[in-house]
């Protein structure tokens, strides 16, 4: 059997909407089989079915960090019962028929793409649930989480080290960083739609960091077990802002990609290369992870550059040309170890090389 297709035709990179058909099908074979916590009392059998319908119509709402508790490895010992609550609130939300009640133990905080509720120990019906995640006084592409609730704790997961934003932390500058982060993605929409529609395929929403004491000035992450989940730094201005979530969706295609084949032979996974990001050679699997980004990044700089828009960030220029020659060190790495690549994986840096690269790039 051949590899499996990629959706994206040659050098038409921000056109690139990948299959996520291997993603589907593995939340489906979950969906069949997953249990929430005994203490929350809940009726799976409604959730389980309108899990797997969902599935098997390849319905968006499905990727979304609220699924987190289905893309965690079946082996999970861990007792956090908010991911799990969100989850029930989240199916409900878009199921079609009455699932029960949920039992909520202790005092949890429910994250909800209007803001955090706050549910004290009782018996909640999930339609109420569902309803509260339909309320959105503030519309954006990709919705906010300031806290952190999704992820189910304000603190403790590899996407935020230092942690979310905390409820009555004084940050002065939050309301600003918000607005413009909204403006930020109100401008992409309106003035580059298509790269508006590649980003928000797979970003769903957005995790403002704490400010780090020490480190790197910028920061970002994302994890295939969050599914549309990006972890970021707000107080950087909003060309950054842009940047970090093409950056991070970047991450997320290629978690897609990797859900329908291995990129990298399994036995190939501890070869080491040159890498532009890294001071220590890595696996080919993070070069390609990291060209991928790179393409995107740049091509969003060019969009933006062609489209007018300037910056007023100190030494912006010397760090385009950073970028610019660390997505070529890494492109000259990824293509010289092709022939190590598995077929699909071959397809995938063709693709990146001949529609985002060297292509029209929006």
């Amino acid at each position: 059997m051949g590899a499996p297709a990629l959706a994206l035709a040659p050098r038409e990179g921000w056109s690139w909407q990948p299959s996520k058909t291997a993603w589907f099908d593995r939340m489906h074979d979950r969906a069949t089989a997953f249990v929430l916590a005994p203490e929350l009392a809940v009726d799976l059998t409604g959730l389980r079915r309108t899990l797997c319908d969902a599935a098997e119509a390849r319905a968006e709402w499905l990727y979304h960090p609220a699924l987190s508790w289905l893309c965690r490895p079946a082996v999970d010992d861990s007792r956090s019962l908010d991911p799990q609550i969100l989850l029930a609130a989240w199916v409900a939300r878009h199921g079609a028929s009455e699932l029960g009640a949920i039992q909520v133990p202790s005092t949890s905080r429910l994250w909800t793409p209007g803001g955090p509720i706050e549910l004290a120990p009782g018996c909640y019906a999930l339609d109420a649930l569902g309803a509260a995640m339909r309320a959105r006084p503030i519309e954006a592409t990709i919705d906010l989480d300031l806290f952190g609730d999704t992820l189910g704790a304000s603190a403790g997961h590899a996407c935020i080290p230092d942690g979310a934003w905390r409820p009555g932390e004084d940050n002065p500058d939050a309301e600003a960083w918000i607005c413009a982060y909204l403006s930020a993605l109100a401008f992409l929409a309106e003035e580059l739609p298509a790269i508006s529609a590649w980003l928000t395929c797979v970003a769903k929403v957005a995790v403002p960091l704490r400010q780090a004491q020490d480190g790197p000035e910028f920061r970002s992450a994302s994890d295939p077990e969050l599914p549309g989940l990006i972890c970021m730094d707000f107080g950087c201005g909003a060309v950054r802002m842009l940047e970090a979530l093409i950056h991070e969706s970047a991450h997320q295609y290629f978690y897609l990609a990797e859900a329908a084949a291995p990129i990298v032979p399994p036995d190939r996974e501890s070869l080491r290369f040159p890498s532009p990001l890294k001071a220590k050679a890595r696996p080919l699997r993070g070069v390609m992870l990291a060209y991928h980004a790179l393409a995107y990044i740049t091509a969003l700089y060019d969009a933006l550059e062609r489209a007018g828009v300037t910056s007023d960030r100190r030494g912006l220029a010397d760090e385009l040309a950073q970028l610019r020659a660390a997505a070529d060190a890494a492109e000259a790495t990824c293509l010289k170890a092709r022939h190590l690549l598995t077929a699909h994986g071959r397809h995938f840096l063709d693709q990146t090389y001949e529609g985002v690269r060297h292509g029209t790039g929006g």
